[in-house]
């Protein structure tokens, strides 16, 4: 914000004197008029001096105010970037902890992903749990790739999204399940029928890198 002063003096010592204050921010500016009487008396100071804290304390509002809208802007443009994402289906999770079933949480180190760009579900992400099978057991984390799944997108009504995914080319997966903050705070759980049912928590932001 940019303040500019400019002064009018009057001749007569005890006439009114007029400042203009010329407020301008990123998006609008406005003029403020104050008048006080010319300095000649402790009283007149004291007046000066109020008159003075009062434009700081203006100017202190104003940017406020300009920072508050700046940052609702930013935010209003991040949801609506995250929300085309994922109408668009071209979103990454990045898991930062896991629960598996009955048991207690792990933090991970943010290289977990599950991705999804178009008709294409890239999932790799760790498995702690129950398996059903020795194939299974020993396979490790949940790592594969789909193109062939129904995707099913719904709206929350207190906001964000719910995504539920169903590979049709994976058959020891049988859903996948994404709820979606309009913040990108996920949680997802996978349920399986060849290992117990995984939670993980994390963040989708938008693709990075799309060709196209």
């Amino acid at each position: 914000m940019k303040v500019t002063y400019i002064t009018a003096y009057n001749t007569r010592p005890l006439q009114k004197k007029r400042a203009f204050l010329l407020y301008t921010t990123n998006n609008r500016s406005f003029n403020l008029t104050l008048e006080y009487l010319y300095i000649k008396s402790f009283k007149d100071m004291k007046t000066f001096i109020f008159f003075c804290l009062l434009t700081v304390g203006l100017s202190g509002f104003i940017s406020s105010a300009n920072a508050q809208n700046s940052r609702k802007e930013r935010k209003v443009a991040r949801e609506a970037k995250l929300k085309k994402s994922i109408e668009e289906k071209q979103f990454v999770f990045v898991a930062r902890s896991v629960t598996p079933m009955g048991g207690r949480t792990v933090n991970l180190n943010f290289t977990d992903e599950l991705k999804v760009y178009g008709d294409s579900i890239i999932c790799d992400l760790p498995y702690f749990g129950q398996a059903y099978n020795f194939s299974t057991a020993h396979s490790g984390g949940l790592n594969f790739t789909s193109t062939n799944s129904t995707y099913i997108l719904t709206e929350a009504k207190n906001g964000g999204w719910e995504i539920r995914i169903s590979p049709k080319d994976y058959i020891d997966i049988r859903e996948i399940t994404l709820f979606i903050s309009p913040d990108g705070y996920t949680s997802v759980t996978i349920n399986s029928s060849a290992r117990n049912s995984i939670s993980y928590y994390g963040l989708v932001s938008e693709r990075k890198n799309r060709k196209g």
